[in-house]
């Protein structure tokens, strides 16, 4: 993949990402969502782990959806406009 995205001269930078924490039992109504964009944020959630563990909660899961944003690389100088250095767009990889 490194090798693709150099010759492309493409590479991805973190947007965002959302956990969401579930385990058997639970409605989804209940189910856990935390926006995770720090390490901080990741600590959450392994704290509402711990704690369901604890609980004696069955079959824990949790869905981390990670958005990246396509960035051009560019030979330009840093003065030239970010259309040339990037895209808005953002894709979803599911872990």
């Amino acid at each position: 993949m490194d090798k693709a995205t150099e010759a492309k001269k493409i590479k991805f930078e973190w947007s965002s990402g959302n956990a969401v924490i579930a385990a058997k039992g639970i409605s989804k109504a209940k189910e856990i969502t935390i926006d995770v964009e720090e390490s901080s944020d990741w600590e959450k959630v392994e704290t509402f782990v711990q704690k369901w563990m604890r609980d004696h909660k069955k079959d824990i899961t949790v869905r981390l959806t990670v958005n990246y944003t396509k960035v051009r690389h560019s030979t330009h100088d840093h003065s030239s406009s970010d259309e040339e250095h990037g895209t808005k767009r953002g894709r979803k990889v599911l872990t």
